[in-house]
């Protein structure tokens, strides 16, 4: 027998008893709020005691009374939370590899404390490097500590991201809020969150706002974010900034996927290196090994080990570093952008604010700004003592973004800018080292790198060893023996410096040894270079003198 729904029988018998929502009532006790929300089907079960007490204001018969009570059981039944399947969290990868302390980490910070606030991780890292799998596989190895497990994209890196509105919306009606009323209001999440142990999954965050709106106030939900920002605004949160995949990760992963009869672990860890030990090209190089059978690891090796062409082999289906990059990189600003390019004229694995603020030709004020920005974005890593890295694959994205957006006579001169830079801070940070006052142009206020103390001095000269070495070495070649002979022999004084030379390929070569530039200056030979691209000299000979 099919049962009258609750709202239109409600409504029936009111009428039929002439009464109004406020008498009712002032009659049941129920406001006239819950009772509009019955009768237009907003509330489909309300609580049995609720519903007694409108049947007894309403004086019903037994029957009618029962008509009534089951009219509202069933109501509840249909409006009963459903499970969360309604944001079911994606595929996980069957052949996830590595990552064991992370996941160990995000799981023991996903264990509700008892009198702590709900807890809260966020997951962190540039393009590629496997945030959206490292949340998928806690989630699954959590599940059965949670009753719900709600995965929701909040499309930071499109153009319409997910509002903070839509995203309450989105997980109310997954958890059983249907109503029209207020659906959007994060105070009707709070109270759904509040008394369930659901884990929420926010994949792809753009900014705080999205993810504060989803935040249970307590009780035993979690939440998992994943972003490429640091969303430095969120406040109580446990952050995971992922790395690269160790090297023995990466060979694994290869292997996992790799038909065996394509590759051997020499060649597995070759192609490992070039894809830089991100997860995302990992996968890629291996996708386009398994569909096309004839080829072998060290044949795609051989075509990643073009620099210029490494990004476009890097790509299978809708799978691409490069796109994946480029999400990012269209979010920053021109100055930001025009930053990120210019470091990859860089020399050294990390670089300095002061030789970045040269690059960008920026004031420092302002590079470390724009310094902030990439690394907010996890475009660039901050790492120790104020200095910035560059990882390989990005390096080859802002070397084609330099390519295509400055000329090569542009290029040039932002290098030479760099390397005076370099050279002239290198000798000033020489002088500080000198025994006594280290003299007035030991210091340049006007500069972008004040060297205010001979510790100072020394932990430039071996941070940027690299890249001065480098200055030095292309100034040799472009014909300015003077400065090479002033750089080289003011650094001969500090020979406590040597363990900073390591720092450049050559470098304790070009500056010990007799293929010094500048001592090649002094012998008066001309300079030549050798197969190795080391600076040599061509040794004049004297005539040999009779006894």
């Amino acid at each position: 027998m099919d049962t009258e729904a609750l709202g239109p029988a409600v409504r029936r018998f009111r009428l039929a008893a002439d009464l109004t929502l406020e008498r009712l009532s002032e009659l049941s006790g129920v406001s006239d709020r819950a009772l509009s929300d019955i009768e237009r089907g907003a509330a489909l079960g309300p609580q049995h005691r609720t519903m007694v007490a409108v049947v007894d204001a309403l004086g019903l018969d037994d029957e009618d009374r029962a008509l009534v009570l089951r009219a509202a059981r069933e109501g509840r039944r249909r409006s009963r939370p459903e499970p969360g399947w309604r944001l079911p969290l994606p595929r996980g990868a069957a052949d996830f590899t590595g990552r064991e302390a992370e996941l160990a980490r995000v799981a023991a910070a996903l264990r509700a404390r008892p009198g702590a606030p709900p807890p809260v991780v966020l997951v962190t890292g540039p393009p590629g490097y496997g945030k959206t799998s490292l949340a998928v596989r806690a989630a699954q190895h959590l599940q059965a500590e949670f009753d719900d497990l709600l995965f929701l994209d909040l499309a930071g890196t499109a153009p319409d991201a997910t509002t903070p509105r839509a995203v309450v919306a989105r997980l109310v009606r997954a958890l059983g809020g249907t109503g029209a009323r207020a659906a959007d209001d994060p105070a009707r999440l709070r109270a759904l969150l509040g008394h369930r142990r659901v884990l929420v999954v926010l994949d792809d965050a753009r900014d705080e706002a999205q993810v504060r709106a989803a935040l249970p106030a307590d009780g035993p939900a979690a939440v998992l974010v994943t972003s490429r920002r640091h969303l430095e605004g969120l406040e109580d949160v446990v952050r995971l900034d992922l790395e690269r995949l160790r090297p023995a990760d990466s060979r694994a992963l290869l292997e996992r996927i790799v038909p065996r009869h394509q590759a051997s672990r020499a060649d597995l860890a070759r192609l490992a290196a070039l894809c830089d030990d991100v997860p995302l090209a990992l996968r890629i190089a291996a996708n386009r090994l398994v569909s096309r059978p004839t080829w072998t690891v060290d044949g795609l090796a051989e075509r990643l080990a073009v620099a210029d062409r490494r990004l476009d082999a890097l790509a299978a289906g809708d799978l691409s570093v490069r796109a994946a990059i480029a999400l990012s990189f269209d979010q920053l600003g021109p100055a930001a952008q025009r930053l990120f390019r210019r470091l990859a004229l860089a020399d050294g694995l990390d670089v300095g604010a002061g030789l970045a603020a040269t690059l960008a030709e920026e004031s420092l004020r302002t590079t470390e700004e724009l310094l902030d920005e990439l690394v907010s974005l996890s475009l660039v890593r901050a790492v120790e003592r104020d200095r910035y890295a560059l990882h390989d694959l990005l390096r080859l994205y802002a070397l084609g973004e330099l390519a295509a957006v400055e000329t090569a006579q542009e290029s040039a001169a932002a290098r030479r800018r760099a390397d005076a830079w370099l050279l002239r801070t290198t000798a000033r940070a020489a002088r500080w080292l000198e025994p006594g006052d280290p003299g007035e142009g030991a210091a340049d206020p006007g500069d972008v790198a004040v060297l205010a103390t001979r510790e100072e001095a020394r932990a430039w000269l071996v941070d940027e060893a690299p890249s001065w070495f480098a200055a030095l070495r292309r100034v040799a070649r472009g014909g300015d023996p003077a400065t090479v002979v002033e750089v080289a022999r003011t650094l001969h004084r500090f020979p406590g410096l040597r363990h900073a030379w390591g720092r450049g390929p050559g470098a304790a070569r070009v500056l010990d040894d007799r293929a010094t530039p500048a001592r090649a200056a002094d012998d008066g030979g001309p300079r030549r270079r050798d197969d190795g691209g080391r600076v040599r000299r061509r040794v004049r000979r004297r005539p040999r003198q009779p006894r």
